[in-house]
């Protein structure tokens, strides 16, 4: 043969080396190359635009065989890549040898299901179940059933276990506490109850599921009560029989056997069989546990996983199937150094490792025959990748100690001194950039062999090159310091002037505003929301009280205790909820957080006692640089010329504003009036204020800037500027909040993408409205606790 690869394949069906320099390789033959990238999913890119390459030139997909040494982590990157490719660039592909768990819907429930009875319930795991589709059709539950079901679940405190001798089995006190037991009979006691806080044999209602949502909650209780049935059958061991009776049993229980499943049932039902089958041919005479079945029938499941089949499309494989099979290309990615051959070191208990003898199996040496095999697959050519190029500072990373053999060998074979050697490697070594939108895939005069069929980044980088040069963008202030490059400015220039309808501000509105200016601007101006992430469901009981938990149980009791419920009938009702843990120090951090919510309940009852409440509403007019803007509102709790507000929370910075603000809007509209606002550490007093108007005026203002730029006024850090008397490092100490950064308020989502460039945020335009706004304020407020 002609080519570099049949030469080599020659040689090695005649077992004869050839002499240095003694093949000839024409500068078109591309019949073996190594590309090297930054990453598998760049392999994987780059793998797409030289199989596009080669289909302009009569190549079919099924001459194409794609293996990798671990399919498994390559399977998602190979779908996100060739999965998601538009038309134009659509190769048809197929993924076999996949384990079973993996790509069968009816095998991956029954080892969840095995799983989730094998452990001890945790409420992520079972829900998680729930959501398998072979599952939720079987108990006929849709997406809209599901999401109340996960509320409920997480609102009755479902934490593990489904009774309390379950929870007896791990070694803990067998109480029902956080079990599905628990959670169930509190999810039917606010379904019978409805809102009310009735304290029914040591419990209150959750969840509070009524109309047609209600009949979830029943499909949820069979579910548990099949989950419960079920663990108590596979606690006691079986002999092979029983279990393959008791595992075929589960699998029509909680599975549906739906004609679009037909073939992945079929699988399930015969791994169980051959499961039986094994035991039997193995002499296996005793019953045996949960957990021994567990590990036995994976393996079943993922047997099939061992080979492939040729797809009729480009077909990837795992490493070790389809080597014999003649493809006109084969293409090998992921050749890493200690990926393949692997390095896995033996068990301790491998005998075979402790007293090796002639003639005994050996792992790297069978990989290299796969290695070998794949080599003498190939027809045309044989495409190796591998990720050589670190992807934090480009650092080189060695091939597989086969890959770089194969090109030791072809080297010398095409070359007989060191400068033909170099031009030879580099013929056959092609190196990549880390990205994909790199201007070497699209420019003339690069490598050939390096071509991108990506059009949007083709046309993404002619318009850039169309573009005039222009300079850097700066961030906003004139004033600002770039003393570091923080990155590219979110903002580069102010937004236009906010329309005629936003002259008319709601009280709330304004408070939203000043309680995270960017946040506001981003939200109501630009239209972009920031989705708060969904917490997982808890699978462990608590041990210490948390914020939720002090917020959840002070929502129940406020009222009672209120109406002057006394320390015994607040602490009963609150033991029948589930958000304090259990045990004496769940009953110490109880009794202290009671004592506390009555002492907040008798000061705020006694100044909701000091006069019948009323409602006040009004609107107030300002000019703001000549336009027209209006402040409407309406404050509740106006008792005797005094405005009554509460918080159950400890006073924060947002809590001064919010009471300064419905203070001055008062006082403006009203005349002479004071505010009291009660925490659950205190409480303080706001006088009558004379200048409520022209303090408004500025909050209205800094809200009109702050609708066309990031405004510079972070309460937290403001605060803590004003309250130091004016220490700049106080504040940098919030914003950054050095021991624990996660905490520090510069760590706000809203306000690391809207001042995004902006070396230090902490200027003069926050001294500025830091002494403005909050300025007064604090001079202003009677507060003992400052």
């Amino acid at each position: 043969q002609s080519t570099l690869l049949g030469r080599l394949q020659d040689a090695i069906l005649s077992l004869q080396d050839p002499e240095p320099g003694a093949l000839e390789r024409a500068a078109d033959d591309r019949s073996l190359e190594v590309h090297v990238c930054h990453s598998l999913t760049r392999e994987l890119e780059v793998l797409q635009d030289q199989l596009l390459a080669l289909f302009a030139n009569a190549l079919k997909p099924q001459d194409v065989l794609v293996v990798t040494p671990k399919l498994d982590d390559a399977a998602p990157l190979i779908d996100a890549v060739f999965g998601t490719a538009p038309p134009q660039r659509r190769i048809p592909y197929a993924i076999t040898g996949q384990p079973q768990r993996r790509v069968n819907p009816v095998a991956r429930a029954v080892d969840a299901l095995i799983a989730v009875t094998a452990g001890r319930h945790p409420a992520s795991e079972v829900f998680d179940l729930l959501l398998q589709e072979p599952v939720a059709a079987r108990y006929g539950l849709g997406a809209a059933d599901l999401e109340p079901l996960r509320a409920w679940i997480e609102a009755a405190g479902i934490r593990w276990a489904l009774e309390a001798d379950e929870r007896g089995d791990f070694g803990v006190p067998p109480t029902e506490h956080h079990t599905f037991a628990d959670g169930l009979q509190r999810l039917y006691l606010g379904y019978a109850l409805g809102d009310a806080q009735v304290s029914v044999d040591g419990r209150i209602g959750a969840g509070h599921a009524e109309g047609q949502s209600a009949a979830a909650l029943g499909i949820f209780w069979r579910f548990v009560d099949d989950l419960r049935r079920l663990r108590r059958d596979w606690r006691r061991p079986k002999d092979a029989p029983a279990w393959r009776e008791s595992l075929l049993q589960a699998l029509e229980r909680f599975v549906e056997d739906a004609p679009r499943w037909t073939e992945e049932y079929r699988a399930v039902r015969k791994a169980i069989a051959d499961l039986q089958d094994h035991m039997v041919r193995g002499g296996l005479k005793h019953a045996v546990p949960l957990d021994v079945v567990q590990s036995a029938l994976g393996e079943l499941l993922d047997a099939s996983a061992r080979g492939g089949v040729p797809s009729g499309k480009v077909t990837f494989a795992a490493i070790s199937s389809l080597r014999n099979l003649p493809y006109r290309i084969v293409c090998a990615i992921g050749l890493d150094d200690g990926v393949f051959p692997t390095a896995e070191r033996a068990l301790e208990f491998d005998l075979m490792a402790l007293a090796p003898q002639r003639g005994d199996r050996q792992r790297r040496t069978d990989e290299r025959n796969v290695f070998l095999d794949l080599l003498l697959a190939a027809r045309e050519r044989l495409y190796l990748s591998y990720t050589g190029r670190s992807v934090r500072d480009n650092s080189p990373r060695p091939p597989s100690v086969l890959v770089a053999e194969l090109l030791d060998y072809a080297v010398r074979a095409c070359s007989a001194d060191a400068e033909t050697a170099k031009a030879v490697r580099e013929s056959l070594v092609i190196e990549h950039p880390l990205q994909p939108f790199s201007p070497d895939y699209f420019v003339a005069s690069a490598d050939a062999r390096r071509r991108s069929f990506h059009a949007e980044y083709c046309d993404a980088l002619r318009e850039k090159l169309r573009a005039p040069e222009t300079p850097p963008p700066q961030p906003l202030g004139e004033d600002d310091e770039q003393t570091a490059d923080p990155g590219r400015p979110f903002f580069t220039a102010p937004l236009e002037a906010p329309e005629a309808e936003w002259r008319l501000v709601r009280l709330e509105q304004l408070q939203r505003f000043v309680a995270n200016p960017c946040r506001f601007l981003l939200r109501n101006r630009l239209g972009i929301a920031l989705p708060e992430r969904e917490e997982e469901l808890l699978d462990d009981e608590p041990f210490l009280p948390d914020f939720p938990s002090r917020q959840a149980m002070a929502e129940r009791l406020l009222g009672p205790a209120l109406e002057g419920a006394n320390e015994a009938d607040l602490l009963a009702l609150a033991s029948a909820g589930n958000e304090f843990p259990a045990g004496a120090l769940g009953d110490a951090a109880l009794a202290s957080e009671i004592r506390l919510l009555r002492a907040f309940a008798g000061g705020l009852r006694d100044d909701l006692a000091s006069g019948p409440a009323a409602v006040h509403a009004a609107e107030l007019q300002f000019a703001l640089d000549g336009e027209p803007w209006r402040l409407q509102g309406s404050v509740a709790e106006l008792r005797a010329g005094r405005l009554v507000r509460s918080r159950y929370d400890d006073t924060r910075p947002v809590d001064y504003l919010a009471g300064w603000i419905d203070h001055l809007f008062a006082c403006a509209t009203l005349g002479p009036c004071s505010t009291r606002w009660h925490s659950r550490d205190g409480v303080y007093t706001l006088p009558p204020y004379a200048d409520a108007h022209a303090r408004l005026a500025e909050l209205l203002a800094a809200y009109r800037e702050g609708l066309r730029a990031p405004l510079r006024f972070f309460p937290k850090s403001g605060w803590a500027y004003v309250a130091s008397g004016g220490q700049i490092a106080k504040a940098q100490n919030r914003w950054r909040n050095w021991k624990t950064p996660r905490f520090g308020e510069s760590h706000d989502p809203a306000y690391r993408i809207a001042l995004r460039g902006v070396a230090d945020p902490l200027d003069a335009q926050f001294v500025e409205l830091a002494s403005r706004v909050l300025g007064p304020l604090h001079a202003h407020l009677e507060d003992p606790r400052l």
